[in-house]
Protein backbone atom coordinates (compact mmCIF):
# COMPACT_ATOMS: atom_id res chain seq x y z
CA UNK A 1 0.00 0.00 0.00
CA UNK A 2 1.56 3.68 -0.57
CA UNK A 3 1.21 5.08 2.29
CA UNK A 4 2.04 8.79 0.54
CA UNK A 5 -1.61 8.15 -1.66
CA UNK A 6 -3.64 7.34 1.49
CA UNK A 7 -2.55 10.29 3.49
CA UNK A 8 -3.37 12.48 0.60
CA UNK A 9 -6.86 11.24 0.34
CA UNK A 10 -7.42 11.57 3.86
CA UNK A 11 -6.69 14.94 3.91
CA UNK A 12 -8.37 16.02 0.91
CA UNK A 13 -11.45 13.88 1.71
CA UNK A 14 -11.48 11.29 -1.05
CA UNK A 15 -14.44 9.28 0.62
CA UNK A 16 -16.91 6.95 -1.15
CA UNK A 17 -20.03 8.13 -2.51
CA UNK A 18 -22.14 4.47 -3.52
CA UNK A 19 -23.59 2.06 -1.66
CA UNK A 20 -21.69 3.88 1.35
CA UNK A 21 -23.52 1.64 4.33
CA UNK A 22 -22.60 -1.89 2.65
CA UNK A 23 -19.09 -0.58 1.55
CA UNK A 24 -18.82 0.59 5.08
CA UNK A 25 -19.33 -2.11 6.74
CA UNK A 26 -17.84 -4.52 4.10
CA UNK A 27 -14.49 -2.37 4.96
CA UNK A 28 -15.33 -2.02 9.27
CA UNK A 29 -15.65 -6.11 9.59
CA UNK A 30 -11.96 -7.48 8.26
CA UNK A 31 -10.60 -5.62 11.01
CA UNK A 32 -8.44 -7.51 13.59
CA UNK A 33 -9.53 -5.97 16.30
CA UNK A 34 -13.32 -6.45 16.05
CA UNK A 35 -13.52 -6.46 19.98
CA UNK A 36 -13.25 -2.98 20.35
CA UNK A 37 -15.77 -1.78 17.52
CA UNK A 38 -19.47 -1.47 18.36
CA UNK A 39 -20.93 -3.98 15.78
CA UNK A 40 -23.59 -2.52 13.76
CA UNK A 41 -26.62 -3.02 10.95
CA UNK A 42 -27.02 -1.48 7.74
CA UNK A 43 -30.06 -0.21 9.10
CA UNK A 44 -28.11 1.54 11.63
CA UNK A 45 -25.40 2.66 9.54
CA UNK A 46 -27.62 4.63 7.29
CA UNK A 47 -28.52 6.53 10.52
CA UNK A 48 -24.39 7.93 11.05
CA UNK A 49 -22.44 9.86 8.90
CA UNK A 50 -19.81 7.84 7.08
CA UNK A 51 -16.52 8.37 6.07
CA UNK A 52 -14.46 5.56 3.95
CA UNK A 53 -11.97 6.74 2.02
CA UNK A 54 -12.40 5.72 -1.47
CA UNK A 55 -11.38 2.10 -2.46
CA UNK A 56 -9.14 1.69 0.90
CA UNK A 57 -10.20 0.43 4.01
CA UNK A 58 -9.47 3.05 6.14
CA UNK A 59 -12.51 5.55 7.77
CA UNK A 60 -14.87 6.33 10.15
CA UNK A 61 -18.63 7.38 11.28
CA UNK A 62 -20.09 9.95 13.36
CA UNK A 63 -23.60 9.77 15.68
CA UNK A 64 -26.28 12.23 15.08
CA UNK A 65 -24.49 13.74 18.39
CA UNK A 66 -21.17 14.20 16.65
CA UNK A 67 -19.82 11.24 18.62
CA UNK A 68 -16.57 9.81 16.16
CA UNK A 69 -17.27 6.28 16.10
CA UNK A 70 -16.21 3.35 14.43
CA UNK A 71 -12.26 4.53 13.25
CA UNK A 72 -10.80 1.94 11.31
CA UNK A 73 -7.41 0.99 9.31
CA UNK A 74 -7.17 -2.24 7.15
CA UNK A 75 -4.96 -0.90 4.64
CA UNK A 76 -1.53 -2.73 6.67
CA UNK A 77 -0.38 0.84 6.35
CA UNK A 78 0.00 1.80 10.22
CA UNK A 79 -0.03 5.33 12.05
CA UNK A 80 -2.88 6.65 10.73
CA UNK A 81 -4.84 7.52 13.37
CA UNK A 82 -3.90 10.90 13.91
CA UNK A 83 -4.99 11.90 10.41
CA UNK A 84 -8.13 10.17 10.43
CA UNK A 85 -8.93 11.71 13.87
CA UNK A 86 -7.62 14.76 13.23
CA UNK A 87 -10.15 14.97 9.42
CA UNK A 88 -12.97 13.46 11.60
CA UNK A 89 -12.60 16.65 14.14
CA UNK A 90 -12.35 19.01 11.05
CA UNK A 91 -15.57 17.55 9.43
CA UNK A 92 -17.24 18.08 12.97
CA UNK A 93 -16.88 15.87 15.37
CA UNK A 94 -16.82 16.27 18.69
CA UNK A 95 -16.25 13.66 21.25
CA UNK A 96 -14.86 10.16 21.66
CA UNK A 97 -15.98 7.39 24.15
CA UNK A 98 -13.48 4.62 24.52
CA UNK A 99 -11.76 1.94 26.68
CA UNK A 100 -9.21 3.12 28.99
CA UNK A 101 -5.65 1.77 27.91
CA UNK A 102 -4.01 2.53 24.90
CA UNK A 103 -6.42 5.09 23.18
CA UNK A 104 -6.09 6.83 26.65
CA UNK A 105 -2.51 8.50 25.49
CA UNK A 106 -3.29 8.42 21.83
CA UNK A 107 -6.34 10.98 22.72
CA UNK A 108 -4.61 12.59 25.31
CA UNK A 109 -1.51 13.53 22.48
CA UNK A 110 -4.35 14.64 20.12
CA UNK A 111 -5.89 17.37 23.35
CA UNK A 112 -9.40 15.45 23.31
CA UNK A 113 -10.61 16.51 27.31
CA UNK A 114 -11.82 13.60 29.50
CA UNK A 115 -15.55 14.26 31.12
CA UNK A 116 -15.02 12.39 34.52
CA UNK A 117 -18.15 13.15 35.41
CA UNK A 118 -19.31 10.65 32.16
CA UNK A 119 -16.01 7.62 33.12
CA UNK A 120 -18.27 4.34 33.43
CA UNK A 121 -16.80 1.39 35.60
CA UNK A 122 -16.49 -1.68 33.76
CA UNK A 123 -19.81 -3.86 34.06
CA UNK A 124 -19.58 -7.79 32.82
CA UNK A 125 -22.96 -7.68 31.07
CA UNK A 126 -21.84 -4.93 28.69
CA UNK A 127 -18.35 -6.91 27.36
CA UNK A 128 -17.63 -6.95 24.06
CA UNK A 129 -18.05 -9.97 21.95
CA UNK A 130 -14.65 -11.52 22.52
CA UNK A 131 -13.28 -8.93 24.40
CA UNK A 132 -9.73 -9.35 25.27
CA UNK A 133 -9.08 -9.27 29.11
CA UNK A 134 -5.49 -8.64 28.81
CA UNK A 135 -3.97 -6.08 31.77
CA UNK A 136 -4.13 -2.47 31.48
CA UNK A 137 -1.44 -0.88 33.38
CA UNK A 138 -3.52 1.91 35.63
CA UNK A 139 0.38 3.22 36.89
CA UNK A 140 1.19 4.61 32.68
CA UNK A 141 -0.06 7.86 31.92
CA UNK A 142 -0.17 6.27 28.50
CA UNK A 143 -2.89 3.46 29.21
CA UNK A 144 -4.86 4.61 31.65
CA UNK A 145 -6.79 7.91 32.97
CA UNK A 146 -6.03 7.24 36.38
CA UNK A 147 -2.48 7.17 36.91
CA UNK A 148 -1.99 11.01 36.83
CA UNK A 149 -5.04 11.11 39.07
CA UNK A 150 -2.94 8.35 41.68
CA UNK A 151 0.41 11.06 41.34
CA UNK A 152 -2.22 14.03 42.35
CA UNK A 153 -3.79 11.79 45.19
CA UNK A 154 -7.28 12.55 43.80
CA UNK A 155 -8.76 9.30 44.83
CA UNK A 156 -8.50 7.79 47.67
CA UNK A 157 -7.10 3.90 48.11
CA UNK A 158 -10.02 2.14 48.18
CA UNK A 159 -11.38 3.85 44.65
CA UNK A 160 -7.35 3.03 43.37
CA UNK A 161 -7.78 -0.30 45.02
CA UNK A 162 -11.24 -0.98 43.26
CA UNK A 163 -9.84 0.64 39.90
CA UNK A 164 -6.37 -1.55 40.31
CA UNK A 165 -8.39 -5.03 40.62
CA UNK A 166 -10.43 -4.15 37.08
CA UNK A 167 -7.93 -3.44 35.37
CA UNK A 168 -5.83 -6.38 36.66
CA UNK A 169 -8.12 -8.48 34.85
CA UNK A 170 -8.61 -6.68 32.07
CA UNK A 171 -11.78 -4.68 32.83
CA UNK A 172 -10.68 -1.17 31.98
CA UNK A 173 -13.37 1.56 32.52
CA UNK A 174 -15.12 3.49 29.64
CA UNK A 175 -13.68 6.98 28.91
CA UNK A 176 -15.69 9.60 27.23
CA UNK A 177 -13.71 12.82 25.37
CA UNK A 178 -14.08 15.96 23.78
CA UNK A 179 -12.52 17.86 21.18
CA UNK A 180 -10.40 21.18 22.83
CA UNK A 181 -11.92 24.02 21.41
Amino acid sequence: MDRKKILTQIIEGDFETNNKEEQFLKSLIKSNHLEYLTEYTLDELSEFELYKIRNQDIGFAFTEDKEIISVYNNTGVHNLGKELICKAVELGGEKVFHFDGWLTGFYSKLKFIENKKERIQWDDRFAPKNWNYSLVDIFDVNTSVYAQEILDKIHSSKIIFLAMERYSQGKPDLITRYVKR
